[in-house]
């Protein structure tokens, strides 16, 4: 009898010390406990500029570069003398958190299954894609010229992310920047080369359509994204919550999506018609501080900016900076923008390189140059909306 009263407690004193164990692991650290206490201003992370990108179809490339006369300045091929990894690898590898991505309305399907572009090099037109025959968004950069992608649709696109969140429960939360686009070429191509494909002007019907395509992957109930009206809650305008009551906690937002509308102008007030301070929207907008809209802006040049982001960053405006520009740091090397960029506090840092161009191994003309947090972390703790704050550990996911 004695041996059995102690071999139970034997056993219950190991049960409970192997519980106890188990329990103490599962539970966060102090470290952790303090970084899901942040709020998501309180991070700086990083963004893929033209995340879907890949390098323009080379013979066409080497065509334009030969036909400088035929492109406005702002349309010259150098720009364009970079490429993405996919998605897959920016996120798991990169440590990306946030892409953007440019769309093209499409309602009736087909308008860009031909690459007219081809014509110039006496090659055939049609793609062959049949995923640009559907009626819906179109994800590239240009039309008949720029239209390398690893996504042919932003419904493609999408699902991919909703994958890797599905899969990622935990996740900081991703930002996606939507840039609804309707330039062709600016430039004297537009009158000698008739047959370029002319983009659907951005309407407030496209707009509509780009809300409609978030819910077909997010379901409507949008369960998995931070919307305007649930940081606004009770307040007249968005501008006012976020300056009195703040953005939600990262413990709050892990596993979220937020959708960023980039515009010139226009865009933006047909977004807002009938939809006041993003009423009832899905994406929250770029917009200037003092409009009842605004809680994210971008300021893309920080070298002689860095103090005015900076005071936005203290105030509570969610801030995106371009840390580069292809090709110029890539064959420079000047980490003078990306400085300004990461002492700014903007909370989106936007790079064409978060690893070198892969031709700097191989070429004088290009350098090691690339855009990371120390130890190629996930984000770092924002240096003018984090408080000062110290971490022991790294964030995560």
């Amino acid at each position: 009898m004695k041996i059995f009263k102690s071999l139970t407690l034997l056993f219950l004193v190991l049960f409970f010390s192997c519980k106890k164990d188990q329990i103490q692991e599962n539970m966060p650290s102090v470290c952790e406990q303090q970084i899901d206490n942040l709020n998501i201003n309180q991070l700086q992370y990083l963004n893929s500029h033209n995340s879907y990108r890949m390098r323009t179809y080379q013979p066409l490339y080497d065509f334009m570069d030969k036909a400088l006369g035929l492109f406005s300045k702002y349309q010259q091929p150098a720009y364009w003398d970079y490429t993405h990894e996919t998605l897959e690898v920016q996120f798991d590898e990169y440590n990306i958190r946030s892409i953007e991505l440019d769309v093209y309305h499409d309602p009736e399907g087909g308008h860009f299954y031909h690459r007219q572009g081809n014509r110039l090099i006496g090659e055939p037109t049609e793609s062959g894609i049949e995923e640009l025959k559907a009626p819906g968004l179109k994800l590239f950069h240009q039309p008949d010229f720029d239209y390398m992608t690893h996504h042919y649709t932003f419904k493609s696109a999408l699902k991919w992310v909703k994958g890797w969140s599905d899969a990622h429960p935990n996740h900081l939360p991703v930002t996606i920047i939507v840039e609804p686009k309707d330039n062709a070429f600016i430039s004297v191509a537009t009158q000698s080369l008739p047959f370029l494909t002319k983009p659907k002007l951005v309407t407030k019907n496209m707009l509509n359509e780009i809300d409609k395509e978030i819910k077909a992957i997010f379901g409507t109930e949008l369960e998995q994204v931070i919307t305007p009206d649930e940081i606004r809650k009770n307040h007249e305008s968005l501008e006012t919550a976020i300056l009195t009551d703040g953005w939600p906690t990262l413990k709050d937002a892990r596993g979220k999506i937020l959708f960023v509308l980039i515009n010139s102008g226009f865009e933006l007030s047909y977004y807002l018609e009938g939809h006041p301070s993003l009423e009832g929207r899905v994406m929250f907008a770029f917009s200037e501080p003092g409009k009842p809209e605004c809680a994210f802006t971008r300021i893309n040049n920080p070298e002689k900016k860095v103090e005015e982001i900076q005071e936005l960053v203290s105030k509570g405006y969610m801030v995106r900076t371009r840390a580069d520009k292809a090709p110029e740091e890539g064959k420079n090397g000047d980490p003078t923008r990306r400085e300004a960029a990461m002492k700014s506090g903007a909370q989106i840092v936007s790079t064409d390189y978060y690893r070198p161009d892969p031709r700097h191994q191989n070429s004088e003309d290009w350098t090691d140059y690339s855009v990371q947090f120390p130890n190629k972390a996930v984000a770092v703790i924002n240096p003018i909306s984090g408080g000062g704050i110290i971490l022991d550990c790294p964030i995560g996911e």
